[in-house]
């Protein structure tokens, strides 16, 4: 969150706080962005996004194995992929002078995209379509033993 969304809004300050507020926001703001670009700097300048696609692409061929630890995986799996997923769209969302270079970064560069987010979101969709299916299967016995009765 910006640092101005912890400041009352302007008709709430007084005159003589106001100057003082607004210079005390703006350098709170001009901070608040320096310090996602150094985020930025720092995921686009060091392997830290190949490091964790590494990582997270061995949970998810386990998870696509579906062996007997399936459920616990996948609730790992998906826990991790989304705190990756979002630390990225708030550094997309907040970055000012380093956004560009990041998803250059994603589109080119890195194979976080190709090799683990696409697939990830395969395994997604896989698994909705199982428990549609499921459940159809499901409502379909129920519908038989109502049947029955």
């Amino acid at each position: 969150t910006l640092p101005d969304s912890y400041f009352a809004p302007e008709e709430e300050v007084g005159a003589g706080e106001k100057d003082g507020a607004q210079r005390r926001i703006k350098w709170l703001t001009s901070k608040y962005a320096r310090q996602v670009n150094a985020l930025i700097r720092a995921t686009v300048e060091t392997p830290l996004l190949e490091a964790l696609s590494s990582l997270l692409r061995g949970w998810l061929m386990v998870a696509e194995e579906g062996d007997g630890v399936r459920a616990s995986n996948e609730m790992a799996l998906h826990a991790a992929m989304s705190a990756l997923l979002q630390f990225l769209s708030n550094l997309l969302l907040y970055s000012s002078a380093y956004g560009k270079q990041l998803r250059h970064h994603l589109a080119v560069r890195s194979d976080v995209v190709p090799a683990l987010v696409l697939p990830y979101l395969r395994l997604c969709l896989r698994r909705l379509a199982e428990t549609d299916v499921a459940a159809a299967g499901a409502k379909a016995r129920s519908a038989d033993l109502s049947a029955v009765r």
